[in-house]
């Protein structure tokens, strides 16, 4: 991946790795409350699995493929999950990505066999693979989307994107209800307590047209 030249604060902690055989990862199971070692494409597998629907085209499954090992490695090159776990990665998609070997089919297999290896760079350094499973036609930079405290980096940008037509109708909408007590709650830990909540309503819209309360 290239982009336009720009700081280089928040790349990846270490220049890109060549290896002269596959990784071995160790890999914690929230589930089992084990570790496991497994090699880098068979984790990768896993997580395209665990990540994308089982009838998804070939193609979509590679361009995950090299997503996913771009987002592993980054996140491997600043430690990985060990400070939470004592493992190189784990299956939780909140510290990691999603993981479900139990979903890998012979298709997966085969995509992310023909992308082996294959990683997105900037300035020989990985990047943040950071990805989404719908961005409502037009995609948004790290700071709004994901609320990064570091610096902006270069190549992440917002695009208009035609995804919206074939996303699935039941990823492209949804809808989530949450009591005025969690609110307050996290406003507290904001450090911007309120007494109390009657009603919220939309303060300004970002770069792909996101509502900010």
């Amino acid at each position: 991946m290239a982009g336009c030249p720009g700081p280089e604060q928040e790349l990846a902690e270490r220049v890109v790795d060549r290896f002269s055989s596959e990784p071995k990862l160790t890999l914690y199971s929230h589930k089992t409350d084990k570790k496991t070692e497994i090699g880098l494409e068979e984790y990768i597998t896993g997580v395209v699995a665990g990540e994308m629907k089982p009838e998804w085209p070939k193609n979509a499954y590679a361009a995950q493929a090299i997503v996913a090992r771009t987002f592993t490695l980054e996140l491997l090159s600043r430690g990985g999950t060990r400070d939470l776990h004592g493992a190189d990665i784990c299956d939780n998609h909140v510290h990691a990505q999603a993981y479900n070997p139990d979903n890998i089919t012979q298709t997966i297999k085969d995509a992310v066999r023909m992308t082996r290896g294959e990683v997105m760079i900037y300035r020989n350094r990985y990047v943040k693979g950071w990805f989404s499973a719908s961005c409502g036609g037009r995609t948004t930079n790290a700071k709004t989307g994901l609320a990064y405290k570091g610096e902006e980096p270069a190549y992440i940008k917002s695009v208009s994107c035609k995804e919206s037509r074939i996303t699935p109708p039941e990823v492209k909408k949804w809808s989530a209800d949450i009591d005025s007590e969690t609110v307050l709650q996290a406003l507290k830990k904001l450090g911007k307590p309120l007494p109390n909540l009657s009603g919220a309503q939309i303060a300004k819209r970002v770069d792909n047209r996101a509502a900010v309360l």
